[in-house]
């Protein structure tokens, strides 16, 4: 017998299996049935209650080990030594030199901003408009006339909305 023939015979067999365990009986399928009856089984229920223990027991005694080895081992070594506190005593820094080009070139891509904004027409008409709209705000809420006593700017009595 070839060995290919039997990955191909396992194969096969496995796609018919699964596809026979799909088959519904009642409510539910083959595969449904068992898995009921292997997880309510009377031989799994002490077996599960041994496997919870024994997880139990190794991540116990794992901790127990951690925390025996950590303890031995960072007395073993000096403070400069131990892990996490190591310093490698690099620091990596920016020249002034570039820090001063950085910035230069910052002030000159605003002040061109700035410029482009100023010589445009939309820079004008929104500069007119907050004008406009600063002196309709003002002549609502502030009396700008003299009056007699001398009190200019004083706020008009109107009701504000």
């Amino acid at each position: 017998m070839h060995p290919s023939t039997f990955v191909f015979r396992t194969l096969l067999f496995t796609v018919l299996l699964v596809l026979a365990m799909q088959i519904r009986v009642g409510q539910n399928t083959i595969e449904d049935h068992v898995m009921a009856t292997l997880t309510s089984s009377a031989v799994v229920t002490p077996i599960n209650s041994v496997a919870t223990g024994a997880v139990k027991f190794a991540r116990n005694m794992w901790n127990k080990a951690n925390r025996s080895f950590d303890s031995h081992f960072s007395r073993s070594i000096s403070e400069e030594n131990r892990p996490g506190t190591r310093g490698f005593n690099i620091s990596i820094e920016r020249s002034e030199k570039a820090i001063k080009r950085t910035a230069a070139d910052v002030e000159s891509a605003a002040e061109t901003t700035y410029q482009r904004a100023k010589d445009s027409g939309a820079y004008q008409k929104f500069k007119d408009k907050a004008a406009a709209t600063t002196a309709r705000i003002r002549s609502k809420f502030i009396d700008e006339t003299e009056t007699p006593g001398g009190n200019s700017g004083a706020v008009k009595s109107e009701t504000i909305r």
